[in-house]
């Protein structure tokens, strides 16, 4: 937010620039004389800051940004050397039996490039849509080999694929590379990017979370819905294309709109947000007009419409979503409910521990009672011991286990 408003503030310091204006131009002629006065920006003898900031906001160079940029940076590169070599080496270990397959990891190699540069060459496109289908294009093939481990070659560059599809995959390195994504547009003259680094605060709460998960968990349901209810739409297209093209004239005129099919389709579309459905948008009919009879039909078209598509469909969409948040929130609650009545390593109930705590006149240093979950949770069975004791297992040779270990 304060990113974004720095410029805005540039903006300000633009409009009050000091102009000066050039000596008029004169025209001399038989019969007239012409002056011209022209008014110019003279960047030269504006006070340095006002320069600087005219700069900043023809090319959204921002300190501030760039600094935040920076750092964001070096975050995700620190996150990913904490994770990618962990999943590299695991990659290894998975692999080690399988077949290298240099000629289906060749394809994908030179794949990349030819992605990127075909949009380039021929459209003469931006570079950063070609960028998202090339990392798009490493993504499917690390996610095909990433569904069964025997059919992922055992060489370098197919490794390195996979590694990358499983770090995309991590939270901590996909909302670190979105937010570098969003800062490098922003200073590259796409100011409104900096807005979007306030979707940060998703990754901040858990509830928020949920909120995005129940638009991302049914994607398949929803996408088919949304695959019924076009079909649905494109049919009642067809139908105003054939028997009530000039109701979506104002006028009733049959040229002006609705002339083509895929016109039709797009009217029907919007007509999902009109207050009455599709037929909000129409001419309306008189119910008392009998001589032309077309009541009937638009009565049963539009109610129609207004039932199936503005109320049927749209609730379906609703409710699968709401469905899914109402099921991440009882699952959310239930886990919370479950670490603070049982304890994490045992397994016991808090009213267990608390009672025998208690029954054996537990006390802290000070003479307090204690409480017997907090104390197994926290000194006796501490979760953190515990998962040192794991990462110490990791790295211990096998052959040097004891018999516990």
């Amino acid at each position: 937010f304060v990113l974004f408003q720095s410029l805005e503030l540039n903006k300000d310091k633009m409009a009050s620039m000091p102009t000066t204006t050039t000596p008029p131009a004169t025209t001399t002629s038989t019969s007239t004389t012409t002056i011209a006065p022209t008014t110019t920006p003279q960047l030269h003898q504006a006070p340095f800051d006002v320069v600087y900031k005219s700069l900043a906001l023809e090319y959204g160079i921002n300190s501030g940004g760039t600094a935040y940029l920076m750092i964001m940076t070096l975050s995700l590169v620190l996150t990913c050397l904490t994770y990618s070599p962990v999943d590299y080496n695991r990659i290894c270990e998975e692999t080690k039996n399988n077949e290298t397959r240099w000629t289906e990891t060749m394809v994908i190699m030179v794949g990349a490039p030819l992605i990127f540069l075909a949009p380039v060459v021929f459209s003469k496109h931006h570079t950063v849509g070609p960028g998202f289908l090339v990392i798009a294009w490493l993504y499917q093939a690390g996610m095909c080999w990433q569904k069964d481990w025997l059919h992922c070659p055992n060489n370098k560059f197919a490794r390195a694929i996979n590694a990358f599809y499983k770090g995309f995959n991590r939270q901590a390195i996909f909302r670190r590379l979105s937010l570098v994504i969003c800062c490098m547009n922003s200073i590259f003259r796409v100011e409104y990017f900096y807005t979007f680094l306030l979707l940060d605060m998703i990754y901040m709460s858990e509830k928020l979370q949920n909120v995005v998960k129940a638009v991302t968990i049914p994607l398949s349901a929803l996408a088919y819905t949304t695959m019924l209810g076009l079909v649905m739409m494109y049919e009642y297209a067809a139908i105003a294309f054939f028997y009530f093209r000039k109701d979506f004239s104002p006028g009733g005129d049959d040229a002006d709109k609705c002339d083509q099919l895929h016109i039709c389709v797009i009217y029907a579309i919007q007509g999902m947000r009109a207050d009455g459905g599709l037929g909000g948008d129409l001419r309306g009919v008189d119910p008392g007009d009998t001589e032309n009879n077309e009541f009937t039909g638009r009565f049963a078209y539009d109610l129609s419409f207004f039932v199936l598509i503005s109320t049927v469909f749209m609730n379906i969409l609703f409710g699968i979503i709401v469905d899914t948040f109402g099921q991440l929130r009882e699952m959310s609650t239930r886990r919370e409910t479950y670490f603070r009545n049982i304890s994490f390593t045992a397994c016991l109930d808090r009213a267990l521990l608390d009672r025998v705590a208690t029954s054996e006149e537990k006390t802290t240093p000070e003479g307090l009672p204690i409480s017997g979950f907090k104390w197994l949770n926290e000194d006796r069975q501490n979760c953190w011991n515990y998962m040192n004791f794991v990462f110490y297992l990791y790295r211990k040779d096998p052959i040097n286990y004891t018999g516990p270990e």
